[in-house]
């Protein structure tokens, strides 16, 4: 009889348990509909645009219908990603920051290709502690990078990045209707350079990464005497979004016999129009017209390209001058899918008279 209520009592207990779990609870006590509520938060691509001061600065100068959810949807997608960007989730509520700053946070968060190069970094530094080992050991001294100031993060007070947008206009954007022309990222392919000379020579720009082999990119085209008078040429296509597609150079065949430096700074010269400078310095340093100028690579060049590769391609520089009088341009040629190939001047780096 002991044993029968024993066994009666085992095979009612597992009704009572779920009979106790029942009313819509689970067995944390917790109601079942709230599981649709632990969802990871949607990405918010509002706030993606905030995150970004460049991005701010290009979206206030969009003319187009798209909102300003689906214009950080669309950009995102389309460069964001492939420049180590990052989506915010959760509501669109502006973020509080600290009243502490880090400077070599905000020097990574500056540079749009330290940026990427941090979020595929599998160390264990902080960010902090990364960007102050990439400051001290490449950022400083060979690619002329500065520290950001506290308050700012390197930025102007209207969301733009720092730094000389005349000269970034004079220099590059002036070549499409105000608009930047870059490749997009820092780092290039580079094609028909095997002398080891030369792929120095190609190796000496701060701040950018060249992949020698593949047939797209930077293509050394080899010698031509078609213009007699110039060390070196180079020419530069772009797509309608402002993204370089490839860019060509020449050597004069006969650059042994003319008044030129030689072939490793003709070279230089050539690789610096094809990363996006569409005019000359004159500074006395690489980047003047004639070989008359040094083998430097000047503080000026530099911050040129560190602004310009701080903004994406296709972003209209025209809302930082006051006046557009001579900035107006004839024709937008802009096109965010980048249809449209569209070729860039002759850049030519003359002998020396």
């Amino acid at each position: 009889m002991n044993k029968l209520l024993v066994l009666v009592i085992f095979a009612c207990l597992p009704l009572l348990v779920i009979s106790s779990c029942s009313d819509d609870k689970t067995s944390s006590g917790m109601d079942s509909n709230s599981v649709v509520h632990e969802k990871k938060a949607r990405k918010n691509y509002e706030a993606y645009v905030d995150k970004y001061p460049d991005l701010i600065a290009q979206w206030n100068s969009y003319k187009g219908r798209k909102s300003k959810k689906s214009w950080g949807k669309w950009h995102y997608k389309k460069h964001g990603k492939k420049e180590g960007r990052t989506v915010p989730r959760g509501s669109t509520t502006t973020t509080t920051t600290t009243s502490s700053c880090n400077v070599y946070e905000a020097y990574v968060d500056k540079y749009p290709d330290l940026l990427a190069l941090w979020n595929s970094y599998k160390g264990r530094k902080s960010k902090s502690s990364w960007g102050k080992w990439h400051y001290k050991k490449r950022g400083k001294k060979k690619e002329g990078r500065t520290l950001p100031s506290c308050d700012s993060s390197g930025d102007s007070d209207d969301g733009w990045p720092s730094g000389d947008y005349s000269y970034l206009y004079q220099k590059n954007a002036h070549a499409f209707g105000g608009r930047t022309v870059r490749w997009a990222s820092r780092t290039i392919n580079v094609s028909g350079v095997s002398n080891s000379n030369l792929v120095s020579a190609v190796r000496r720009w701060p701040g950018f990464g060249f992949n020698f082999g593949p047939t797209d990119g930077i293509k050394f085209m080899g010698y031509s005497t078609t213009y007699p008078g110039a060390c070196g040429w180079a020419q530069t296509m772009w797509r309608s979004n402002g993204e370089i597609a490839y860019c060509t150079i020449y050597i004069n065949y006969s650059i042994n016999y003319m008044n030129c430096k030689n072939e490793g700074h003709t070279m230089t010269h050539e690789v610096g129009h094809c990363l996006g400078m569409q005019g000359h310095s004159s500074d006395g340093g690489l980047m003047d017209p004639t070989a008359a100028g040094s083998s430097e690579i000047t503080s000026p060049v530099q911050n040129f390209f560190n602004l310009l590769y701080a903004l994406p391609p296709g972003t209209d520089i025209t809302p930082r001058f006051s006046s557009q009088k001579s900035r107006a341009r004839k024709k937008d040629q802009y096109d965010p899918d980048g249809k449209e190939l569209i070729r860039g001047p002759i850049m030519f780096n003359w002998e020396e008279q």
